[in-house]
């Protein structure tokens, strides 16, 4: 299996993960501390709780800075229901 192939059944599994355990606007504290923890491991500089659940990750080199701005609550929210399927890639929230 090449590099790539690891990463993207890598990050497959992260998004299955994420879409698994839903949170609700401005509620995303496990979705904020992954995507954070996800940016401190590639080495980014990390600061959270940017507008309440947001996450600036900003990648430096040299004397440039390049921010890169994660906002849960734009790209993923929950409804306040229960997921009655029985699929294996069900809400489990």
């Amino acid at each position: 299996m090449t590099d790539l192939e690891m990463l993207e059944k890598q990050m497959t599994g992260w998004r299955r993960d994420l879409h698994a355990h839903p949170e609700f606007g401005f509620e995303e504290k496990r979705t904020s501390a992954f995507v954070a923890a996800k940016l401190r491991e590639s080495g980014l500089d990390v600061a959270e709780g940017v507008g309440g659940t947001g996450v600036v990750g900003t990648l430096r080199c040299g004397g440039a800075t390049a921010p890169l701005l994660f906002a849960p609550t734009w790209t993923r929210c929950a409804f306040r229901n229960r997921e009655r399927s029985s699929i294996a890639r069900k809400t489990l929230a």
